[in-house]
């Protein structure tokens, strides 16, 4: 697969969906809606929800391309950890202990020193399987108060799908394309027919996961233009219509194929993003900033707009940071193959 792609630009469109989507949850509003239907599934799809599935589709095509072109399980395990958790685990040191201690009505020291007494046990249990940060009762009085950072829900379910990926490893040829195509129709089974211990969006990301990694794998027979008329026909068609039940197998299909066949047949402007990613970052950071923001503004609805833009630079600065002091050292230390993600 070329480098030459689009796919950093299309994660950044997705982070600013979700951004802008997590913008009105935080201030106490509902999100608005992107497709509205669905009423054996979700009530409706937000812009959030829109975003995260770009995420998965195209976490699934690279890491699908990863995986074909790796024989060291080792390497690629590593590769996704220094990815993931160095950017991690240094925003959840800034939520607990620069934005918690903003946020708390007890001096700095105290709230450092109540954290570690009761709370040091669950930060590293929390650093380890990638939990939501509780909040200690520093947001009382906010429309969300049972958590800091409430968008890192997903990336335990990406740890899940890369989990499943490791397991292919010992599948090689038409058996691991089975599986993956198996996995594929199982997830979607389990979306629409969920045990009562599984989250339906969960299942609906780890499906666009998997059918990202069906395109990476068939990707030289089924990207054609005509295909790709079709899929934003049918994403028109429920955005204009709004009369589905029930939509969101073609729907995800549609919008995976589209987000894929733009980031390969596309390119970026020159030096607009250089291969920077600053999409993890972005995502990492915005919802503890919003939620410090929401504070100095007191939910008065007169700001919202203020508070979005404000928000959205303090979060670009924080992920610009993220990205040149974190994440591209420790990128140096990857093991590198062709394809890597």
């Amino acid at each position: 697969m070329s480098r030459d792609n689009n796919f950093d630009f299309f994660r950044i469109v997705a982070v600013l969906c979700v951004l802008y989507s997590h913008s009105f949850a935080v201030y106490g509003i509902p999100e608005p809606v992107f497709l509205q239907a669905l009423e054996l599934s979700y009530q409706a799809i937000t812009y959030g929800t829109f975003g995260t599935t770009i995420f998965f589709a195209i976490s699934g095509f690279l890491i699908c391309a990863s995986l074909e072109r790796s024989n060291d399980l080792g390497s690629f395990i590593r590769n996704r950890v220094l990815r993931l958790y160095p950017a991690f685990i240094i925003c959840t040191i800034f939520a607990i202990f620069v934005v918690g201690s903003i946020l708390t009505r007890d001096r700095y020291y105290q709230h450092i020193a109540n954290y570690i007494r009761d709370s040091s046990y669950f930060f590293l249990t929390d650093i380890t399987v990638m939990q939501k940060i509780e909040p200690m009762g520093i947001l009382d009085g906010h429309p969300i108060s049972d958590c800091i950072n409430c968008s890192l829900w997903t990336l335990p379910v990406e740890m899940s799908c890369y989990a499943l990926a490791f397991c292919l490893f010992i599948f090689k040829g038409s058996a691991r394309k089975a599986i993956i195509i198996t996995c594929f129709f199982y997830s979607v089974m389990l979306f629409f027919f969920p045990p009562k211990y599984i989250k339906m969006q969960a299942m609906a990301h780890i499906a666009t996961f998997f059918l990202g990694m069906f395109f990476y794998l068939y990707r030289e027979y089924i990207f054609k233009f005509w295909v790709f008329l079709a899929s934003i026909s049918i994403i028109l068609t429920f955005i204009f219509i709004r009369s589905f039940d029930d939509i969101y197998l073609p729907y995800v299909i549609a919008l995976t194929y589209c987000t894929l066949y733009l980031g390969l047949n596309s390119s970026q402007p020159s030096g607009l993003l250089n291969r920077r990613d600053y999409s993890y970052g972005m995502y990492l950071y915005h919802f503890p900033v919003m939620q410090l923001v929401t504070r100095k503004t007191q939910f008065n609805y007169d700001y919202f707009w203020s508070y979005l833009a404000i928000s959205l630079v303090i979060t670009f600065i924080l992920a610009y940071l993220s990205w040149k002091f974190i994440e591209m050292p420790a990128l140096k230390f990857k093991v590198k193959t062709n394809g890597e993600n």
